[in-house]
């Protein structure tokens, strides 16, 4: 099924885009928190942890995203 673009223009754009960007906030933290947990306290267990983590805060911003259309792509290629 293809979401892009579903919410762009409609009551809950304005709210999705406020997901998306708290999520890929949420992404940077755990991104730093592992290169804290690594780089500083030599945590390389933790520090995969909280990039796993970062990694689906990020999946999670990208969706949100193109919920909204919020970056323009070629129609035909979905």
């Amino acid at each position: 099924m293809n979401y892009y673009g579903k919410t762009k223009g409609t009551s809950i754009e304005k709210q999705i885009a406020q997901l998306s960007q708290g999520e890929a906030i949420g992404g940077a933290m755990y991104y730093a928190l592992a290169k804290v947990a690594k780089e500083r306290f030599g945590l390389n267990d933790v520090a995969k942890e909280f990039i796993e983590l970062g990694n689906q805060e990020t999946n999670h911003s990208a969706f949100y995203a193109m919920l909204n259309g919020r970056y323009p792509v070629d129609e035909k290629s979905f």
